[in-house]
């Protein structure tokens, strides 16, 4: 599978001005197939892009971008948002 694991949409990310549906229909252009959605610090903009891929038969991962003192971590397969500054050990717990 040939998956993009961070990417950012205009939903809750600030540094993005992809609209959720251009996401979608660029990523089954492009040929991947699937997407992982990692705004930053919130679910909300891959749970727009999963319900818009699953109108188009493709695949999309939520995931977030949390900020630890260390860096930021990418996280996947955690429906509890982490926000704010955090250690690490925190996240990965």
């Amino acid at each position: 599978m040939v998956v993009d694991m961070h990417v950012h949409t205009m939903v809750s990310s600030l540094c993005s001005v992809i609209d959720p549906d251009e996401l979608v229909r660029y990523a089954l252009e492009s040929g991947l197939d699937a997407l992982c959605v990692t705004e930053h610090e919130t679910l909300e903009g891959a749970r727009v892009v999963k319900e818009i891929g699953r109108r188009h038969g493709f695949r999309v991962f939520e995931g977030y971008e949390a900020v630890a003192r260390e860096g930021h971590v990418l996280v996947f397969g955690c429906g509890e948002e982490i926000r704010g500054v955090v250690p690490a050990e925190r996240i990965v717990e």
